[in-house]
C-alpha cells in the first residue's frame, strides 16, 4: 500500500516568514502545507490525517496562535501533532506554561534558525512515524491474532505510552512514567531504562536512568547503579554491545544472566537496546520477571516498539536542550 508523507502546517500571517521555514525544510521527506490565518490552519489540520508538526506563529491577527492551539486540541486524531509556537516578541515566553498546557512542545523566538527548525522538525518526524508504526502495528496484531487477546492488550498499552512520551517535557520524568507504567500495567518484577555513560563512543558504563528493581519506588540517576560495559557477565551490557535484542525464557542455564541486588528469583529476562539511527545503541530497556508465563512473541514485539519510543524520546530531548 503507498504510504503519504506526513505533513508539516506553518501557520504566519506574514509570506516571507512561511518562506524562511519552508526553505529550512528542503530535505526532509514530508509535505509542507502553509496558512496565513487561524481559520485557514484549522482548515488545513481538519483534512490532513498525516499532520506531524505544527509551526504556529502566536501573533497572526485575528484568531491568535493560542486559539488556534486550542481548537487543534479538539481535532480527534492519533497522533496529535506537535506544535512549535513562535514569537518575535521575547516577553511571551512568559506564556511557556499556557502554551505547554495547550499541547506546545517547544516556544522559539523569531527570527528563526533554519538550522535548529530543521534539527527540531526532524526530531518530531521521527516521533510521528514511529508512533505511526505503532499503531499500524497494533491494528495489524488486533485482526490478525484474535486468539492473542491478552498481548494485543499490551501493544495498545504501549500507546498509551507513546502519549506520554508526546506529553512530558523533562526526560528523567518521562522515563520515570514509563518504567512505572511498564511495572504497573505489565505486571513485570522489574523493569530498567539505562543509559550509555558518557554516550558512545565514549561509553565507559551503563547507568540506570529510571528503574524499578527491588523497591516500589522508582530509582534514578541519583542512585548511582551502574554496569562497566567490559562486566563479564551481564544481559544488559550483552545487548548494549551486540545491538540486538537478548532473551532467556529461563535463566538459571543462561551464561549472561547476573542478578542485581536482591533479584534471587527472577525466571525470565529480556533485554532491547534503544536505537536511534546508525551508530552504538544509546541504552537498553531491560525487563526482568518471576512470571510462570515468560515473554511470549507478542510481548517482545510491543517491547520492541516501545524500546524506539523510548530512544526517540530521549534524543529529542537533548536536541531541544541543545538549541535553547
Amino acid at each position: 500500500m503507498e504510504t503519504i508523507a506526513p505533513a508539516v502546517l506553518i501557520v504566519d500571517d506574514v509570506a516571507d516568514n512561511r518562506r524562511v521555514l519552508s526553505q529550512a525544510l528542503t530535505g526532509l521527506d514530508v509535505r509542507i502545507l502553509e496558512a496565513h490565518s487561524g481559520p485557514e490552519a484549522l482548515a488545513h489540520a481538519a483534512k490532513e490525517p498525516e499532520l506531524c508538526l505544527v509551526l504556529l506563529n502566536v501573533r497572526i491577527p485575528g484568531m491568535d496562535g493560542y486559539e488556534v492551539a486550542e481548537q487543534l486540541r479538539h481535532l480527534s486524531r492519533s497522533p496529535s501533532p506537535a506544535i512549535i509556537f513562535m514569537s518575535a516578541v521575547e516577553s511571551e515566553i512568559d506564556r511557556y506554561h499556557e502554551a505547554c498546557e495547550l499541547g506546545a512542545v517547544d516556544f522559539i523566538t523569531q527570527p528563526i534558525s533554519p538550522p535548529a527548525i530543521l534539527s527540531k522538525a526532524r526530531v518530531f518526524l521521527e516521533l510521528f512515524r514511529q508512533r505511526r508504526q505503532l499503531e499500524i502495528l497494533v491494528k495489524q496484531l488486533d485482526t490478525l491474532n484474535r486468539d492473542l487477546v491478552h498481548q494485543t492488550r499490551r501493544l495498545q498499552l504501549t500507546t498509551e505510552t507513546s502519549h506520554q512520551i508526546a506529553s512530558i517535557l523533562d526526560n528523567d520524568q518521562l522515563l520515570a512514567a514509563i518504567v512505572e507504567l511498564l511495572q504497573q500495567r505489565f505486571d513485570y518484577d522489574c523493569v530498567g531504562i539505562w543509559v550509555a555513560d558518557p554516550p558512545p563512543p565514549h561509553a565507559e558504563y551503563l547507568t540506570l536512568q529510571a528503574g524499578r528493581y527491588w523497591t516500589h519506588n522508582t530509582l534514578g540517576p541519583s542512585a548511582a547503579l551502574r554496569i562497566p560495559i567490559d562486566a563479564p557477565k551481564s544481559i544488559i551490557v550483552h545487548a548494549w554491545k551486540t545491538g540486538r535484542l537478548y532473551m532467556t525464557n529461563d535463566v538459571t542455564t543462561d551464561p549472561y544472566y547476573q542478578p542485581y541486588g536482591r533479584l534471587t528469583d527472577i525466571r525470565a529476562e529480556v533485554s532491547m537496546p534503544l536505537r536511534f539511527g546508525e551508530g552504538m545503541p544509546i541504552g537498553v530497556l531491560d525487563i526482568q520477571t518471576r512470571s510462570d508465563e515468560p515473554f511470549s512473541k507478542g510481548d517482545v514485539l510491543a517491547l520492541e516498539a516501545l524500546s524506539n519510543q523510548i530512544a526517540v524520546a530521549t534524543v529529542s530531548y537533548t536536541h531541544l536542550r541543545a538549541h535553547e
